[in-house]
């Protein structure tokens, strides 16, 4: 399975009960990686695998907990609550913080960033 497709927004979602696994399954253990590293590693060795082309990498970190969206890349202590906002050419989006993506490296710190907020 690949992920890497022209001109498209990824999504990772998980919805269960309390204490079911959803953030171990995400973002795993350093001995095991979750999804989201998972998905790091196969984008970055498509990227590698095709030195000629461009790509652009952006990630928002966004948690949805009693129906209110938390940007998770949003500082300590400020309003961390996004909006849903519906444009012609962008279709239906999270206005949330979005960090650009150079290096596997960088995605890995981005969801580290993220996941201190979510603790």
């Amino acid at each position: 399975m690949t992920l890497i497709s022209p001109n498209v927004t990824w999504s990772f979602n998980l919805d269960g009960q309390t204490s079911s696994g959803k953030t171990h399954t995400m973002l795993g253990t350093g001995d095991q990686p979750g999804i989201l590293n998972l998905a790091a590693q196969d984008i970055f060795a498509h990227i590698n695998a095709h030195p000629n082309r461009d790509f652009i990498l952006r990630a928002s970190f966004v948690e949805i907990y009693n129906e209110v969206i938390r940007d998770l890349f949003c500082e300590t202590g400020s309003d961390s609550s996004v909006a849903i906002r519906e444009d012609p050419r962008r279709g239906v989006y999270c206005e949330a913080i979005e960090v650009m993506i150079t290096s596997y490296e960088s995605i890995c710190k981005a969801l580290k960033s993220g996941e201190c907020s979510y603790m």
